[in-house]
Parts: C-alpha cells; sequence; structure tokens
C-alpha cells in the first residue's frame, strides 16, 4: 500500500498506475475514496502515470485533525505532487474534488498543466 509523506508530516496513502513522462492525478469527493478511480486509471494508456489520492481521513489515509477546507486540501494536493517530484500534472476532480483542483491550479499553476472537473 503506497504511502507518500508530505514535507508537513502528512501521510498520504494513493494508488499509483502506469509508468509515463506524463501525469494525472485523480482527486475524488466527499466520503469517496481513491478506488473510486480504479476503473477508469485501467482505461488509461500505461504511457502516462495516474495516481489516485485517498484524501486525509478518507480510504486509506489517517485523519491529520485539520480542518478539511478547500485551500487545506488544495495544500495536501500540492504536497502530494512535490512528494513525488511530480514536475507538473493534469487534475482530474469529482464534485468536492473538483474544488480542490481548481484551487490548486490557482494556488500552485506551475504544477498544473490541465484540469478536468467532473
Amino acid at each position: 500500500m503506497p504511502i507518500a509523506s508530505l514535507s508537513d508530516g502528512t501521510q498520504l496513502h494513493f494508488i499509483k498506475s502506469g509508468t509515463g513522462p506524463s501525469s494525472v492525478i485523480f482527486i475524488h469527493g466527499n466520503l469517496a475514496t481513491a478506488i473510486w478511480w480504479e476503473k477508469v486509471m485501467e482505461l488509461m494508456s500505461s504511457d502516462i502515470t495516474t495516481y489516485a489520492i485517498d484524501l486525509p481521513g478518507s480510504g486509506y489515509t489517517p485523519e491529520t485533525g485539520e480542518r478539511h477546507s478547500i485551500d487545506y486540501l488544495s495544500s495536501v494536493i500540492h504536497g502530494f505532487i512535490e512528494s513525488q517530484s511530480i514536475d507538473s500534472a493534469v487534475l482530474v476532480g469529482h464534485s468536492m474534488g473538483g474544488g480542490v483542483a481548481q484551487l490548486t491550479a490557482l494556488n500552485y499553476p506551475d504544477h498544473v498543466s490541465g484540469l478536468v472537473l467532473v
């Protein structure tokens, strides 16, 4: 079970697939988990590296004690991008995850190459 250790000590569970130079990060909505993206990841080309993240308090990622604001979750996504040494990624967000993706693109534009909002 892959766990990313963010610079602030947050432990973030994620699912990874593919090995290509381009990256896509899937962000789930409220009351969901990374497994919601597994079938989509299976359908993606193996030439693209895909990640699905369990946000704090979801799936296998423990609660952090922080309030789950969109701003906080955006900083978690940015921390994940840095922890995986991803230069730039397309962010795919569903529902609340779409809001997180949008704010991440606004706050960290150098790390976001595109948005897909579901």
